[in-house]
């Protein structure tokens, strides 16, 4: 068993076994649920990304599954809800898996204080709110 990072995330660490599945140890040293992801994110908000058979879905904190695999990539929860991947766009769902922005992104940023940057394409990209709505255009500096 070796560990992936020093950093303890909710509490937990990420462990990968000799067959290169993951799974998580507490501060205590006791495994939480089994070593049987493929992959697996840090905890965020009580829920921690993994995959399985390349599909991505939730876990909480005590490896119980709660939205099961059925994405194509999954990204760490942040201001109660997580962008999931469906195909090539990135979509924002909440904690019972409730869509809260339809899948129309080919790259997204986490929420920090209510907002996201996204990448709409033919569009650029935009500035959002929690619930899709566009703030403003993000204009691009580096050629300024």
């Amino acid at each position: 068993m070796k560990l992936n990072t020093p950093a303890f995330s909710d509490g937990k660490i990420k462990v990968q076994n000799e067959e290169g599945l993951w799974g998580f140890l507490n501060l205590t040293g006791k495994f939480v649920g089994e070593v049987k992801w493929s992959q697996i994110g840090n905890f965020g908000q009580g829920l921690a990304a993994v995959c399985e058979n390349k599909k991505y879905g939730y876990i909480d904190a005590e490896a119980n599954v709660v939205i099961a695999p059925q994405y194509d990539d999954a990204r760490v929860f942040s201001e109660g809800q997580a962008w999931v991947k469906k195909g090539e766009k990135w979509q924002c769902i909440d904690k019972d898996n409730n869509v809260i922005i339809p899948a129309l992104y080919s790259e997204v940023t986490d929420f920090q204080n209510g907002r996201a940057e996204v990448n709409l394409p033919g569009t650029g990209w935009q500035i959002i709110d929690a619930y899709g709505n566009l703030l403003y255009f993000k204009q691009d500096l580096s050629s300024h």
